[in-house]
């Protein structure tokens, strides 16, 4: 008992009452066994080293070993922050996608339970190139693609899934 008291005393350089981890380290370098702690990490060592130089060997092994360790906690803290980004992004995105579904329906979307009186929705509106002739206004292929894509989705998504909708009428959306 009296004995640990006195090492950690000792080794308690600050005096704060606890060992810090550098104290901690000091004390484990002096109580281990370097040779072996080295010879398991597969370092060179002089055959006839004195204990002061394995301790030093060893020191700098472990520091280049905590320098690896942080950097590999830098680098997953950073992955987990990108993570983090992306997900709130794709919500940000799918956030935004439901409330442009939710305006274009009340700017006047039409939901058409089979190809009207006249069989004027029964066109195939599938490529981008047939929508934009459609629309009266000249609009960016990519908008009538994601207008195309929000489309589909909002019928997969409504009470009448399984009913014969139309799929053309998204294009009504880009008038």
């Amino acid at each position: 008992e009296g004995t640990r008291e006195r090492m950690f005393a000792k080794y308690d350089r600050d005096k704060t009452g606890t060992i810090s981890y550098s104290e901690f380290k000091q004390v484990w370098l002096y109580l281990t066994d370097a040779r072996r702690e080295l010879e398991e990490r597969e370092i060179a060592i002089k055959k006839f080293a004195s204990k002061n130089q394995l301790m030093k060997m060893l020191d700098e092994v472990l520091r280049e070993e905590e320098d690896m360790e942080a950097e590999a906690f830098r680098y997953a803290d950073a992955w987990r922050k990108r993570q983090q980004d992306e997900r709130r992004r794709q919500e940000e995105l799918s956030a935004a996608e439901e409330r442009l579904c939710r305006a274009l329906d009340t700017l006047g979307q039409v939901v058409l339970l089979g190809g009207g009186t006249y069989n004027q929705f029964d066109e195939d509106y599938s490529s981008a190139q047939t929508i934009n002739n459609e629309c009266e206004s000249s609009v960016p292929q990519e908008w009538l693609q994601i207008l195309q894509s929000l489309w589909k989705r909002r019928l997969l998504k409504s009470r009448y899934q399984g009913l014969s909708i139309c799929t053309s009428t998204f294009a009504l959306w880009g008038r």
